[in-house]
């Protein structure tokens, strides 16, 4: 564990316009869909390691992090501080402050996350069909009880099928897209 060094969003975003700094995103992708600093780098808390750290390093260039109010990126910067010549820098106050201080940020998408779709869809159709299945046919109840058992699969082994089809949709491929650049 090292200090934490913060750095204020004013210096950090000198830092940037000059090419002086590296700015790496450590918050979840629903987080950064809705509100980031362009250019950054996006590596979430849970990636997060020393190889991955080090692929981001660019010659003397410092690496600053940030989340939503600079909690996540202080821990960060507290594990792996001493990477990059120690020159690992935690923005004050976050992705908040920065934008509190009129700072330019953009917005990759309005659409609701894939998650929360498929939240909404399975809670609609397992609602569908059992006012369905209590006054048309009881045989829609099947299809309540289908569409709980996918979520309980989906909520066990981290895949959703329903999720991997909304994906698919070209509303939601925007994320996506920003990643493989």
């Amino acid at each position: 564990m090292s200090e934490i060094k913060h750095v204020s969003p004013k210096d950090a975003a000198a830092w940037l316009a000059a090419g002086d700094a590296v700015f790496i995103d450590v918050r979840t992708t629903n987080e950064v869909v809705a509100l980031n600093i362009a250019e950054s780098e996006y590596l979430p808390v849970p990636l997060i390691s020393e190889e991955k750290l080090q692929e981001l390093q660019s010659d003397g260039k410092k690496m600053v992090f940030y989340c939503h109010s600079g909690y996540r990126s202080d821990r960060v910067v507290e594990r792996f501080g001493t990477l990059n010549s120690g020159e690992m820098y935690s923005l004050a106050g976050g992705i908040a402050a920065w934008k509190k201080e009129g700072l330019e940020t953009e917005t990759i998408s309005r659409v609701l996350s894939v998650e929360r779709q498929t939240f909404i869809i399975a809670g609609f159709l397992i609602l569908l069909f059992i006012f369905l299945g209590a006054n048309v046919n009881k045989n829609f109840l099947a299809a309540a009880a289908f569409m709980g058992g996918g979520l309980m699969f989906a909520g066990l082994s981290g895949s959703c099928l329903m999720g991997l089809l909304l994906g698919l949709l070209p509303w939601n491929k925007q994320l996506k897209e920003r990643k493989e650049k």
